[in-house]
């Protein structure tokens, strides 16, 4: 056995961290920012802030901070939807000759491309695109439809009426 002394972590200098002290300011002014615009690596790249994996252990094991999170990433959302909008409203700036800077044009086409991916990544029900596979048929009903692709008219049975083999049947049903 060797006659060296244990430290526990916390005594190691050389693994201490930013301190993870969370507050309700600390927690509100992180979400703030998140909600402007700013990353969490933003945010964690200064001195006064905690280390993003801190960020994202808050988010998963503390209940209130992480529905200020969701919220403030949902405003990020709607945010990044408005620079869309001014981003595509930009006038292009001229060239020399007076024609539109297409450099200009590809770095906006860029800007828009970059916050439309990361809007459908962060939110795919909301922004994301969508793949329609039902074929035309709708899945309240897909027999109907069905039928009344194939036939051009449905069924009682597929419209959800009850099928009365008396009718069927019966002399009056025949002359109508």
């Amino acid at each position: 056995m060797s006659n060296t002394k244990h430290t526990s972590r916390t005594n190691d200098k050389s693994c201490r961290g930013r301190p993870s002290i969370y507050s309700n300011e600390l927690a509100d002014q992180i979400c703030l920012r998140i909600a402007a615009g700013d990353s969490v690596r933003k945010i964690c790249s200064q001195s006064d802030m905690p280390n993003e994996e801190t960020i994202y252990r808050w988010a998963l094991n503390r209940e209130e901070f992480s529905k200020k999170y969701r919220i403030a990433r949902e405003i990020q959302q709607e945010r990044h939807l408005d620079e869309l909008l001014e981003i595509a409203d930009q006038p292009m700036p001229l060239t020399a000759h007076g024609s539109i800077d297409s450099g200009a044009v590809q770095h906006a086409r860029l800007r828009i491309d970059t916050r439309k991916w990361v809007m459908s990544r962060l939110a795919p029900k909301k922004y994301g695109n969508v793949i329609d596979m039902s074929c035309g048929i709708s899945p309240e009903n897909p027999l109907r439809d069905l039928l009344k692709r194939l036939t051009g008219t449905t069924l009682p049975i597929a419209q959800g009426l009850p099928i009365d083999t008396k009718d069927i049947n019966s002399p009056s049903s025949k002359s109508t």
